[in-house]
């Protein structure tokens, strides 16, 4: 959770910011926006319909 808080995950936008990756930073799971933390948790749809279910 810590590494999420601190945007620590290594995701291909947080690795291209740091000159470690040179690839495509695009989502490989839905292909609709730049795969990183905040995507991955909140802009995800899966990851959306996994907190509405647990939260209520």
């Amino acid at each position: 959770m810590w590494r999420a808080v601190r945007n620590r995950i290594p995701t291909p936008l947080a690795l291209q910011a740091q000159n470690c990756f040179d690839g495509d930073s695009v989502c490989i799971m839905c292909q609709e926006g730049e795969e990183s933390a905040e995507h991955l948790f909140y802009g995800y749809f899966v990851a959306s319909i996994v907190c509405n279910h647990i939260s209520g």
